[in-house]
């Protein structure tokens, strides 16, 4: 397999490394000045110091997009990945809060 990981200095993220993508090794990723091209998407504005292509990689079996941290070598949950459920408490407690506490 072959994962995509966004370089998080030029993103501004706070966690680094987070695999946004996973393919098959013989599926090709093409480059086209700031466009990343893949099988299943393409990704505009992606310069290309703001992300890595890892080849011959083994993906944990729950991976999905932005849950894991990729550095090369190993993987680690990101510490900012939330379940749906923890996405749904959050924008209920948003919800409920009291207008001065949630300003639009």
């Amino acid at each position: 397999m072959k994962t995509i990981t966004y370089k998080s200095s030029f993103f501004g993220m706070s966690v680094d490394n987070p695999s946004f993508l996973l393919c098959e090794d013989d599926e090709a990723i093409t480059v086209e000045g700031d466009t990343l091209i893949t099988p299943s998407v393409t990704f505009l504005n992606m310069p290309e110091d703001g992300y890595m292509i890892h080849k011959d990689v083994t993906a944990p079996d729950d991976w999905s997009p932005m849950r894991y941290l990729f550095d090369g070598a190993s993987w680690v949950v990101s510490p900012e990945w939330k379940t749906d459920e923890q996405h749904r408490s959050s924008n209920e407690a948003m919800l409920e809060a009291p207008a001065a506490e949630n300003p639009q």
